[in-house]
């Protein structure tokens, strides 16, 4: 039985039952009854002061958004197992930290051979997240305690990001605008799945703080306090990761350029940029204590290379800011020309190693076999010849944000604005290019110019009631929406590519499903040998060392694992007692392991493949159904 129930309190509100029970309907017969006059306010007392009103929809905006990224993220369970590669080595780092590892010790010591490897991951991710776990355990039991860690802590992350674009998108595009801010910055947060449950990778901060550098330099005026913000939260992007250094960079730029353009008016606000940004480096290199001398990399994380670089050009700017700002445009222009010279000086004599390409260090192999199957490190033109490009939105979209931002500079009252958003635009529109990874900036950064659009755009509508501008707006509306290039893409080809007949593979991912892993936790605690993408997995789940992981300084483990692949049946049994391997684990769903063995047929993964035990290897796995092959070395 249906019935069909409005509870008139604070509006009239439908709700269809289903009852099986006349105690529901007794229940529902007990509930207050009121009259239309008691229900319904007059518009004057109804309406809420605008401050309420706008706190209001930034919570249900803030609220929506996390149903939003729950419903579209990975399955919840205890324990919480569908989680990223980088999210899986956060958190195995944080148990080690709170298991006792020194605050300033970020090797992993059972990742690689004896020595362990050298992370080059900032302890500033680590610190909160390690007291939520903290606090946590203290009254619940460790899985229940993660679970909750790597929920709170993404989600919690949402609500200043949303503020803060929201504030950006007013001060760039006014009032119209803030609406929509709200809903590319939603967007962005949904598509790049980088606040979801289980994201505890330095990324989601980042994109939070570059919502507030962003909010600080859509002012209008030269506010010193918006100085302190860009240049606390610039130095603390650096620190956290060098993701973010190119738009540091080019922050850092144009604050020098509007120092030059507005003079005096600009003193104050380049002075405390300039302080902040190298007392923050400072401070943040005494209290993390990078230590760089257990690895051939030097400029792959925030260190003493690039606190020189950043603390000289810093504090070069103070100078200037300080001593020249009432003098002609020409000696400021003069004086920024010099100190670039200054840092470039600085950088090829104390920091060469920056000047490069990052991953120079690495094996010749690595660099090939490993590093170009890693699909965040691939360009986007390899994508695209690949055939993986999904959606052209992320191509279509940033060109719109382009174009508008180009269009915003022509009024006199934006041009420095839009000039600094445009410079931070094309640069992460060009490292999409570099590496698909600058994507998830991207989106966010669009959010500004696409917001300041939409409100232009909406406000011609509401003023002129023009037919044509309601259709522009619409159009526009839609082709800043990523999924509307998907449908469209799907449309044009005849809808969704028909599955394939053939036997179901699975998915990988289910080789990291709960229980999986039980009977090699089981085993005596020694040196594993799996795929790359099996690394973490074996250190989350188990209290063995990992041979290889998907993570760049641990060259020489990957390099082993390379070397296992190509090697011989017999070769490869000499590899595992020099290596002191323990086990050897495979997973029936790790297609791309599979497929690379392929292109090894003789080697020692392709034979345990196919079935081809040899007789250094013992089977250890829990019957036929079991997704993992174990097999323990001989002693």
């Amino acid at each position: 039985m249906i019935i069909n129930a409005c509870i008139q309190q604070a509006g009239c509100v439908c709700i269809g039952l289903s009852v099986k029970n006349k105690q529901i309907m007794n229940l529902l017969a007990t509930l207050p009854r009121f009259t239309n006059r008691q229900l319904i306010m007059k518009n004057e007392t109804a309406k809420l002061p605008s401050r309420t009103r706008s706190r209001a929809v930034f919570w249900g905006l803030y609220f929506v958004t996390i149903l939003v990224v729950i419903l579209k993220g990975p399955d919840f369970s205890i324990p919480v197992w569908d989680i990223g590669n980088d999210d899986a080595m956060r958190l195995v780092q944080v148990r080690d930290l709170l298991s006792g590892q020194s605050w300033f010790d970020v090797t992993q010591y059972r990742l690689g051979f004896e020595a362990g490897t050298p992370m080059h991951w900032s302890r500033l991710i680590d610190l909160p997240i390690a007291a939520i776990l903290w606090l946590a355990s203290l009254t619940l039991a460790q899985d229940w305690a993660e679970a909750v860690t790597m929920t709170l802590w993404p989600l919690a992350l949402i609500a200043p990001t949303l503020w803060a674009m929201h504030r950006a998108s007013v001060r760039f595009g006014g009032v119209r605008a803030g609406p929509f801010g709200y809903l590319f910055a939603i967007i962005a947060i949904v598509t790049t799945r980088k606040f979801e449950i289980g994201a505890l990778d330095h990324h989601n901060v980042q994109m939070m703080l570059m919502a507030f550098i962003l909010m600080a330099m859509m002012h209008s005026k030269n506010h010193a306090r918006d100085g302190v913000i860009i240049g606390v939260l610039a130095a603390l992007s650096v620190a956290i990761g060098l993701e973010m250094l190119p738009f540091i960079a080019t922050i850092s730029l144009m604050i020098g350029v509007n120092w030059v353009w507005s003079g005096a008016e600009a003193k104050s606000k380049t002075i405390l940029f300039s302080a902040t940004f190298a007392g923050t480096m400072i401070a943040v290199f005494l209290l993390t204590g990078p230590d760089f001398s257990a690895t051939v990399f030097r400029c792959d994380a925030f260190g003493r290379e690039l606190l020189i670089i950043g603390v000289t050009g810093a504090m070069g700017l103070w100078a200037l800011a300080a001593t020249i700002s009432t003098k002609t445009r020409l000696v400021r222009a003069g004086g920024v020309l010099l100190l670039g010279g200054v840092v470039i000086l600085v950088a090829v004599n104390f920091a060469p190693q920056c000047l490069g390409n990052p991953y120079a260090p690495l094996y010749p192999d690595v660099a090939r076999e490993w590093l170009g199957r890693i699909a965040e490190s691939r360009s986007l033109l390899e994508v695209i010849a690949a055939g993986r490009l999904k959606n052209l939105g992320f191509l279509a979209i940033p060109i719109i944000a382009i174009l508008y931002t180009i269009y915003s500079a022509r009024e006199p009252d934006f041009r420095l604005r839009a000039i600094a958003l445009l410079l931070i635009l094309v640069g992460a529109y060009a490292m999409m290019f570099y590496q698909i990874r600058g994507l998830f900036f991207l989106l966010l950064l669009c959010a500004i110019p696409l917001a300041a659009m939409m409100g232009r755009v909406y406000g011609h509508y509401k003023d002129s009631k023009s037919p044509m501008a309601g259709v522009l707006f619409i159009v526009l509306l839609f082709a800043s929406i990523p999924n509307t290039w998907i449908v469209g893409a799907a449309r044009l080809k005849g809808g969704e590519p028909q599955a394939s007949e053939g036997e179901p593979r699975g998915v990988f991912k289910d080789c990291y499903r709960p229980r999986v892993f039980d009977a090699l936790a089981a085993l005596p605690a020694g040196m594993v040998a799996a795929s790359t993408d099996l690394g973490v997995q074996v250190m989350l789940s188990t209290p063995h060392r990992a041979l290889a992981a998907n993570f760049h300084r641990n060259q020489d483990g990957i390099q082993a694992g390379i070397d296992l692949m190509n090697a011989d049946m017999a070769d490869a049994k000499d590899l595992l007692a020099e290596w002191g391997v323990d086990y050897v684990v495979l997973c029936a769903n790790d297609f791309g392991t599979k497929d690379w063995a392929e292109t090894q047929p003789d080697g020692l993964w392709a034979n345990l493949y196919d079935g081809n035990i040899p007789e250094y290897l013992t089977p250890v796995s829990e019957g036929n159904e079991s997704l993992l092959y174990i097999y323990k070395t001989q002693p």
